[in-house]
């Protein structure tokens, strides 16, 4: 008897402990509100590996590499979060991204156009904040 109720004890204290771990992270499939996103990977990869040298002049050059995407419509920002994505495809992790021990995520996504086609995007996250609140990893200081 001691033994079946050890047995159910850690099942149970295994299985809550996995789903919990789960909950802050972004999955396949799941939806988000975003506040910028790209036609092509490139831009988002670029900057986070700027940022990852944690230097000034690096973080000016990811805001230039920024700037210039939105100039030429890679790029969209709008920081009212009014972009919902469907997340498909992690593609990176950028380890503590901003230095607050954060990782970044890159993922390829899809969004809906206005006339209802879907289209792939690609966006930077971090990962689930426990409120619910969505927060995007790659925050561009320059807005359009």
């Amino acid at each position: 008897m001691k033994k079946i109720f050890l047995s159910v004890v850690i099942t149970y204290l295994l299985t809550v402990n996995t789903l919990t771990a789960q909950v802050n992270k972004w999955h396949s499939g799941d939806y988000a509100r975003v506040v910028s996103m790209c036609n092509t990977s490139n831009v988002l990869e670029v900057m986070a590996d700027l940022m990852a040298e944690k230097t000034k002049e690096d973080d000016e050059l990811a805001d230039q590499v920024w700037y210039s995407a939105l100039q030429l419509g890679e790029c969209v920002f709008d920081g009212s979060y009014r972009y919902t994505v469907q997340l498909v495809e992690k593609l990176a992790v950028y380890p503590d991204l901003y230095g607050d021990k954060q990782n970044g995520e890159l993922w390829q996504a899809t969004v809906m156009g206005p006339t209802g086609r879907l289209a792939i995007v690609y966006v930077g996250l971090l990962g689930k904040a426990p409120d619910g609140i969505i927060d995007q990893s790659l925050k561009p200081r320059i807005q359009s």
